[in-house]
């Protein structure tokens, strides 16, 4: 009798990468595919986290992101890598709501284990709420085609789980 195999599941670090481009598309895309701050539309347009992703509670969390062109991202003199100071101030002036939200997860641990990387993948998979749209400066309005919407959404951290998944 021949035994059966089982089916062998992704790497840790698969999913890991696998999220991390799901989230990097979300933020793109929630954003209508132009830059957050000069606003032109760019083919090669880069998601930034706004706090590292370093910070385990922040590192698959939608709000944490901005939609930058490669000038606005690290290029140009007032750039989110060059200029920090710029970029903060650009922040509290365009998307103060996310500011406070950032900073009220900048200190929470989180350890991501299999079964919590697939909920990060469920989440990034489902349409995003409008408390999400709402922190990060975005209406719902035909800016956001339902194309997009399907396909964003918020990763909350562990302390606000009311902002995760929005029932269809």
């Amino acid at each position: 009798m021949k035994k059966q195999k089982r089916a062998k599941l992704p790497s840790l670090s698969r999913l890991r990468r696998k999220a991390m481009a799901m989230w990097s598309e979300s933020v793109r895309s929630i954003h209508g595919n132009k830059c957050e701050i000069c606003g032109k539309p760019h083919d090669k347009l880069n998601a930034h986290h706004i706090e590292p992703r370093t910070n385990s509670a922040l590192r698959y969390d939608i709000a944490n992101g901005a939609a930058l062109c490669p000038s606005c991202h690290k290029f140009g003199r007032d750039s989110a890598h060059r200029s920090v100071l710029f970029f903060y101030e650009w922040l509290a002036s365009k998307r103060p709501r996310t500011l406070d939200y950032i900073r009220g997860l900048r200190t929470t641990k989180v350890e991501y284990d299999r079964e919590r990387i697939n909920a990060v993948l469920a989440t990034l998979s489902s349409p995003p709420s409008g408390d999400l749209l709402d922190i990060v400066g975005v209406s719902a309005s035909p800016a956001v085609s339902q194309t997009d919407v399907a396909q964003e959404t918020l990763v909350a951290g562990p302390a606000d789980a009311s902002l995760t998944k929005t029932p269809s």
